[in-house]
């Protein structure tokens, strides 16, 4: 005769259920498309759904607007631009928007929660405006879906 048993009370769907979703996107300061907007926003390859929790954790890396700038974390710096992506949030900070004719909203500091506001994909940009071509360094956003 064989053994027989059970695995209790953990069945697949649970496992999966419980199973955060965590996925990290570069964003480059780079952009070699001057005066196309939609090339500034990067493509995360990151489906959100309206409702939901979207958590954003991002290192330490910095985003130089220009040369010889001492750059920013995701949170930015202690301004605001009106040409900027976003002119409501501080200049150079991590920019978020879901689709790509979406609302742009604030990310911002290097461990942050939203609920998303529409479905669909994920776009992630640094806060700059009129021209990428002189920017240089990238973040790494870790993107966790609740």
């Amino acid at each position: 005769g064989g053994a027989t048993g059970s695995c209790g009370a953990l069945s697949e769907t649970a496992i999966v259920t419980a199973k955060p979703a965590f996925v990290s996107a570069t964003v480059s300061g780079y952009r070699s498309n001057v005066g196309a907007p939609q090339s500034w926003w990067v493509d995360t390859g990151i489906d959100v759904v309206s409702g939901k929790g979207v958590t954003f954790s991002c290192n330490n890396a910095r985003v130089y607007p220009w040369a010889g700038h001492a750059g920013s974390t995701c949170a930015g710096e202690a301004l605001t631009w009106s040409d900027a992506l976003v002119p409501a949030c501080l200049f150079n900070s991590l920019v978020a928007k879901v689709g790509q004719a979406g609302a742009p909203f604030c990310v911002g500091s290097s461990a942050s929660t939203f609920t998303a506001p529409a479905t669909g994909r994920l776009y992630l940009a640094p806060n700059d405006g009129v021209s990428f071509e002189d920017n240089s360094g990238a973040w790494t956003v870790t993107v966790g879906l609740q």
